[in-house]
């Protein structure tokens, strides 16, 4: 009967190393845990992040940099520096526009921040009156954009424009796409020219003509009339949004009645405004289309329903209109994740070989087998600490590819040594786990302590870096778990009674000659890091006619030929004596 003083087989490491089937179904429930969260985990090329900022833009028309630094941006930052909630301004003056950027600081409520900065910018009575009312909004913070196509060609901006508003709907008529916003426009604007002498003649001025375009160019609600039948919206419908819609508005009445039309004194067309900046692509103007994924869309997803709509779009549009990706995001995703799967399988593979080689078939299959368990375990801790899937968690991932099977390697081979040495494989495990877990959970901590301190970066860049310590702590976490309670459960089973106790000799012969042989070349090793420099360079009659770094590495060269050509001929004379039939 066991002692119950003993306290060898206490605990709960010792307790999931007895209980296989508990380990096994741990292990199940964290993979099956781990692809049903992967299904639906957020994916997208970069984090993306609400900014704790404000914004405030103002236009002042005519006004050069230096005016509206003096009239616009000192009146703001005079009235908001020394404001409680504010961390950080950045201002900028551009010609006719003003803009400020308030970084709000740490533990105040962004829409708090934004009515006090409002009513803060309101009380302002300096501003010029030629300027315009100033525009304050929260900050939207990064986008989730996936790629970039251009639409070019030799045409004037408005039939440029048009054919870029059929891609646009087009593309949004996919459901696989939501997001399409267009860039590389100028603004549009009505342009209306009048003669001077066609006002004089009539006796208006430039203001009459202004005062009867607003008075008609109206879209506001006009209350509601109540109906036996139900309630009836009034809403005045007269907003005009193209050139062709001011033709008909009158201008002046004569007293005998005739009205004078806009169009009989005016000539009127669609236009953009001025600008110095413009598009090109290839050398040809250019408008471009920067399509974004929302929150549920993966980016590879949208970026193959994109491609299909081009393939497609390129067969209607005319020959000198050309639509082709100017950039492409998903490829790094893409690319990105192809590498992690690549080393992923790759180091499988090494600790296969490696472990097979030198320890034990089933060590070195349930030592590799944590590193998918660790990865997809870290899956379902992802959501949790609001972490996605892109670019920077995926390099997180392959960061610690190299180092999560460090932890499993140190208590199989610990295991595996007991085992060797005699003692049966439960009591080897227990034994082993217990003896390993200090040294574990010291190194894995000190591999999450390194990487904590990004989670409290502040501003944009501690958020944009968020999602690497959150992916590292996540695969260590699981991967101590692992390693602690899932590996011992299976170095300890055995369904044969025979092999619940291995002597040190059919240990060896079954990992086979070069796993069995290492203990004969341990005293080749020892002299080798005895006389480590004459290992390394050693004399040769051929030495004078090379450098001495040829020398360096002839003779590395030699000597691991000749180690390795000795071994080989040990290895095949023992093998020779054992059988001597095949000599």
């Amino acid at each position: 009967m066991r002692d119950p003083r003993d306290n060898t087989n206490r605990g709960i490491l010792a307790w999931f190393a007895r209980n296989h089937v508990a380990a096994n179904l741990l292990m199940g429930a964290v993979v099956v845990i781990g692809l049903t969260v992967a299904s639906g985990i957020k994916q997208e090329v970069f984090p993306t992040f609400v900014l704790d900022t404000v914004e405030i833009s103002m236009e002042y028309r005519g006004a050069s940099p230096e005016e509206v630094e003096r009239s616009i941006i000192f009146p703001i930052e005079a009235e908001l520096r020394g404001n409680e909630l504010v961390r950080r301004l950045n201002a900028e003056a551009t010609e006719a526009r003003a803009r400020v950027t308030v970084e709000i600081a740490r533990g105040y409520d962004r829409n708090r921040a934004l009515q006090e900065i409002t009513s803060a910018v309101q009380r302002i009575s300096l501003f010029p009156n030629e300027s315009e009312p100033p525009v304050i909004s929260l900050g939207d913070g990064r986008r989730r954009g996936v790629m970039t196509i251009a639409i070019y060609g030799d045409l004037d901006e408005r039939t440029l424009v048009n054919f870029a508003h059929q891609v646009e709907d087009g593309l949004l008529a996919d459901p696989d796409i939501s997001i399409v916003q267009l860039s590389g426009v100028l603004r549009p604007e009505i342009q209306i020219e009048i003669a001077q002498a066609k006002l004089r003649a009539l006796g208006l001025t430039l203001d009459d003509v202004a005062l009867a375009l607003d008075a008609s160019a109206l879209d506001v609600p006009a209350g509601i009339l109540r109906a036996p039948g139900g309630e009836v919206l009034l809403r005045t419908t007269e907003r005009r949004d193209f050139a062709s819609q001011f033709a008909d508005i009158p201008i002046l009445s004569t007293r005998d009645g005739a009205k004078v039309a806009l169009s009989e004194i005016a000539d009127i067309r669609d236009g953009f405004e001025e600008s110095e900046r413009e598009a090109y692509f290839n050398g040809q103007r250019a408008v471009f289309l920067n399509v974004y994924s929302s929150e549920n869309q993966p980016p590879l997803t949208v970026a193959r329903a994109v491609r299909r709509f081009i393939e497609r779009e390129k067969l209607s549009l005319p020959a000198t209109v050309g639509v082709t990706l100017s950039r492409d995001r998903s490829d790094e995703y893409r690319e990105r994740l192809q590498l992690l799967l690549v080393n992923g399988a790759f180091g499988l593979l090494l600790v296969l070989l490696a472990l097979g080689f030198f320890l034990e078939l089933r060590v070195a299959f349930w030592t590799a087998l944590g590193i998918p368990v660790s990865i997809l375990g870290s899956l379902t801790l992802l959501p949790v600490m609001g972490s996605s899937i892109n670019m920077i968690s995926l390099f997180g991932f392959i960061v610690t590819l190299g180092i999560v099977v460090d932890d499993a390697v140190v208590v199989g081979e610990d295991i595996f040594h007991k085992i060797s040495e005699g003692m049966p494989r439960l009591e080897a495990a227990v034994a082993g786990v217990r003896e390993m877990t200090i040294p574990v959970m010291f190194a894995v901590s000190t591999n999450i302590i390194a990487f904590l301190p990004l989670l409290f970066v502040p501003g944009e860049a501690g958020r944009f870096f968020h999602v690497l310590p959150a992916v590292v702590i996540a695969v260590f976490t699981v991967s101590l778990v692992e390693c602690l309670l899932i590996l011992p459960a299976h170095l300890a089973f055995s369904r044969k009674k025979s092999l619940d106790r291995l002597s040190p000799g059919s240990t060896r012969r079954k990992l086979g000659s070069v796993s069995g042989s290492i203990p004969r070349w341990s005293g080749t090793i020892r002299r080798c890091f005895r006389w480590r420099f004459g290992f390394v360079i050693r004399p040769s009659r051929f030495s004078s006619r090379f450098s001495p770094s040829s020398a360096l590495t002839s003779g590395a060269a030699a000597s691991i030929s000749g180690f390795v050509r000795r071994s080989s001929l040990t290895l095949y004379r023992r093998r020779s004596n054992r059988h001597p039939a095949r000599l």
